[in-house]
């Protein structure tokens, strides 16, 4: 495709468009149900593919990758950050480059992404941050005046290294030959670990009870059950590795971030164990009454919880600090929080006992605030079941829809959306009640992973379906990408 060359002195560039020499033939419905593009080249007869520009997209915008690695930023031309955004998508890495120097609502944008992908990490505090700069060691103009020096200003060290390297890197490191998978918990008891392609890679990794939510790491699966017990595996041999009995009721959530595994119960009570022998280090007070509690996401400094009646912010750093509580901007009333979602600074809430499918947003959930207030920017007008973010986007899912939003302006009309009305409706074990076909999401690129009796697979850009795995015997409750 033509290309044009960036300026980096802060001024429009003067270029001459290439005449388009085109060599490979697409097909154009395949490679849109496939999510990228595939054909021979003429010249070297070297099967060859090319993300769509959507894929690309999502990764230049901030792609929270699976893995614990993120490329930070980038120097070069656009072809070159194609390639190295198809490098970084095929090891599961989040790509956050920036590519408008003389654009600073771009720059903001790129900031924010790494705030959210790179400064939180998965078994370490910090994901392993990248920068790619020119051969012989010059760091790109906006780099060195913007982009490095907001990295080190959060402390975030920076690896840098030459842009041809970059495939030796990735050879050298092992990670072109380490493929994304999907883990999911059912009902049935089990765990199991998926390809992108479909395939189940292993038999099912035996928990007991039901699997309520999971999370993974590059070594090691998560998994927390109706009996409050948290279970890891290796993910090498999917052998159990230890066992604790963190709570006293069903685990409702598991994150691993920054080292630690953080859970929340049923039994209303939030757990910080060690990522190595799941050892409880700190049990977040709950006198405020979250009640029962639902969801957590774990951002820089703060942890946010949600329960049955209320949320809550912690500081996951100083155990003194006091919880702020989080209400509605309509009044001083108890915000039921089922599902959070953190992008960057700003925070997603919802409740699936919301018969209007109200999406509450903060801006900015870090200020210093005796009560934060969160406000209403979507209404779905009928129940939310899930939420995820992917790239720039938030998707919320409702029992006939997936709804796409831009997450920097949630307030705005959905993007798109994919329809899942026909999807068959679930039946809880526990309870026998009919429940919506959406038990849980995920997205990854251009995918969207839907859990229900089966994992389903979609394509964020068309809304297709593209393909039904079936392994589980009964209901899927939780995904993981990793």
């Amino acid at each position: 495709m033509p290309f044009c060359y960036l300026d980096f002195h802060g001024k429009n560039a003067n270029f001459d468009i290439p005449e388009f020499n085109g060599k490979v033939k697409l097909n154009t419905h395949t490679c849109i149900t496939r999510g990228y593009h595939q054909s021979n080249c003429k010249e070297c007869h070297k099967e060859m593919s090319q993300l769509s520009g959507t894929m690309t997209s999502a990764l230049v915008d901030g792609f929270s990758g699976p893995m614990e690695i993120a490329i930070t930023s980038c120097i070069g031309v656009p072809r070159v950050w194609n390639f190295n955004a198809g490098l970084a998508e095929t090891c599961g890495i989040c790509f956050c480059c920036y590519y408008m120097p003389h654009n600073i609502i771009w720059f903001e944008l790129w900031a924010a992404n790494v705030l959210r992908d790179a400064m939180v990490g998965k078994s370490t505090k910090q994901r392993v941050a990248m920068a790619v700069v020119h051969d012989g060691g010059q760091v790109g103009g906006f780099m060195q005046k913007m982009e490095l020096p907001f990295a080190y200003l959060y402390d975030l060290p920076v690896l840098l290294f030459h842009a041809s390297e970059l495939l030796n890197v990735f050879i050298d490191t092992g990670l072109m030959q380490r493929t994304v998978n999907y883990v999911t918990g059912s009902d049935d008891g089990t765990l199991r670990m998926w390809t992108v392609h479909g395939e189940k890679e292993v038999a099912p990794m035996p928990v007991g009870p039901t699997v309520c939510c999971v999370d993974v790491t590059h070594d090691w699966i998560f998994a927390g059950d109706y009996e409050g017990s948290v279970h890891k595996f290796h993910r090498k041999d999917y052998v159990l590795n230890c066992k604790q009995a963190t709570h006293t009721k069903e685990v409702r959530s598991l994150t691993v971030a920054l080292g630690f595994v953080f859970t929340a119960s049923k039994d209303k009570t939030i757990k910080m164990s060690g990522i190595d022998s799941l050892n409880i280090i700190r049990t977040f007070s709950n006198e405020k009454k979250l009640g029962r509690v639902n969801c957590t996401v774990v951002g820089i400094e703060f942890l946010f919880a949600g329960g049955e009646q209320g949320a809550l912010r912690f500081s996951h750093e100083d155990p003194k600090a006091e919880a702020v509580e989080i209400q509605p901007e309509s009044g001083p009333v108890k915000l039921e929080v089922s599902h959070m979602v953190l992008n960057g600074r700003s925070l997603f809430l919802m409740a699936r006992a919301d018969k209007e499918g109200n999406l509450y947003w903060i801006h900015d959930a870090y200020k210093s605030e005796k009560v934060m207030h969160a406000r209403s920017v979507f209404k779905a007008e009928e129940a939310l079941r899930t939420l995820a973010l992917g790239g720039s986007n938030l998707f919320a899912a409702t029992a006939a829809s997936i709804y796409k939003l831009d997450a920097r302006e949630p307030w705005e009309a959905p993007i798109a959306g994919i329809n899942v009305s026909q999807l068959p409706k679930q039946v809880d074990l526990k309870t026998q009640r009919q429940q919506g076909p959406v038990q849980d999401l995920k997205v990854f690129g251009e995918i969207a992973i839907v859990g229900s009796s089966d994992l389903k697979i979609f394509n964020t850009k068309t809304g297709s379906l593209v393909s039904m795995l079936e392994g589980h015997k009964n209901t899927i409750n939780c995904i993981a990408v990793g």
